[in-house]
């Protein structure tokens, strides 16, 4: 695979507030081509919004999403017929030499499938998924698949 680039802009928002710590604005504006802008912020435990996406988040949303996407992949080339596919995802962080990190994250993916299609198959998916996913393997941190099943 040859290298690929992914490119983004990302504007801060100083919102006419005082630059002081307990008052910058923590809202900042992404842009990529050909797509509507997104606008974040801080989590709301470091002064930012509880109305907009924040970094940890997103992290935790690119990991949910990397890994659907793989999984759905090699689903559809397996004849496993996915009818519904939804992530109750959650990430822990913790402190550790005065740095903050992500402890782990956790997928909970809750997967509708039909009869016919193998169940047992379904749940290898996800270790392939899993490993697969880029994502997942970017980062330094515990990525844990708990995924349920529905045989329909």
């Amino acid at each position: 695979m040859n290298e690929q680039q992914f490119k983004i802009n990302l504007t801060w928002n100083p919102q006419d507030k005082k630059f002081t710590y307990k008052e910058y604005s923590r809202f900042y504006t992404i842009r990529c081509e050909n797509k509507p802008d997104f606008l974040g912020t801080a989590a709301p435990e470091y002064s930012g919004s509880h109305y907009h996406y924040n970094p940890e988040e997103m992290l935790i949303m690119a990991l949910s999403a990397c890994h659907m996407l793989s999984y759905l992949a090699y689903a559809s080339n397996s004849k496993v017929e996915v009818l519904t596919y939804e992530d109750n995802a959650e990430g822990t962080l913790y402190q550790e030499d005065k740095k903050i990190k992500f402890k782990e994250v956790t997928l909970k993916p809750n997967i509708s499938i039909t009869k016919e299609s193998n169940l047992e198959r379904a749940q290898e998916l996800h270790k392939k998924a899993h490993e697969a996913c880029f994502i997942a393997n970017s980062v330094n941190f515990t990525v844990n698949v708990v995924p349920t099943f529905k045989h329909n």
